[in-house]
């Protein structure tokens, strides 16, 4: 029975994001988990019938299902450094968790080009300017080369200096 609920976690491949104020679960469409909200007393309850007080939000694409919940959210509560919703799925218990600060973003400078480490924020969020206008992070990147990779709590960057108008020189 374990093995099986791995083996379904697996296939629904969670991840969380985290900005300034909510965390996001974001699992594979297929057939949408009930994930319970676990508040330690009374039933448990479907995370998206929970009361439009609690500021929780369900999204659903073609490709996946994205629970929304505020850090001030209904039964979300601060540990140690961390912020925490404990939830049920199948009846085992799990926890979606966010840190509590984010790191700020960072730039390491190389040679050929930097990397840029942005906490709380998605790819598809991003906008970079390019000959004097801002355009979606997706659309740019082959053309001028930017590699992107989506950490579990932000993205990373590289961008190299050789790629004509996507990096301009300021003095």
């Amino acid at each position: 029975l374990h093995n099986l609920m791995d083996a379904k976690l697996k296939r629904m491949d969670p991840s969380v994001q985290c900005s300034d104020n909510l965390m996001t679960l974001k699992v594979k469409r297929g057939r949408a988990p009930h994930f319970l909200v676990d508040s330690g007393e009374g039933p448990l309850t479907p995370l998206s019938q929970m009361p439009s007080k609690c500021g929780f939000s369900v999204k659903r694409s073609r490709r996946d299902v994205r629970f929304t919940a505020p850090y001030q959210g209904c039964h979300v509560t601060q540990q140690g450094a961390d912020y925490v919703l404990p939830l049920r799925l199948w009846g085992a218990p799990m926890t979606m968790s966010c840190p509590a600060v984010l790191p700020p973003p960072s730039v390491s400078c190389f040679p050929s080009g930097m990397v840029v480490k942005i906490g709380g924020i998605r790819a598809n969020e991003l906008k970079v300017k390019v000959s004097g206008t801002w355009k979606s992070l997706s659309s740019i990147c082959s053309s001028c080369g930017f590699a992107v990779e989506e950490l579990s709590r932000g993205l990373k960057l590289t961008a190299p200096y050789n790629k004509g108008l996507c990096i301009e020189m300021e003095v």
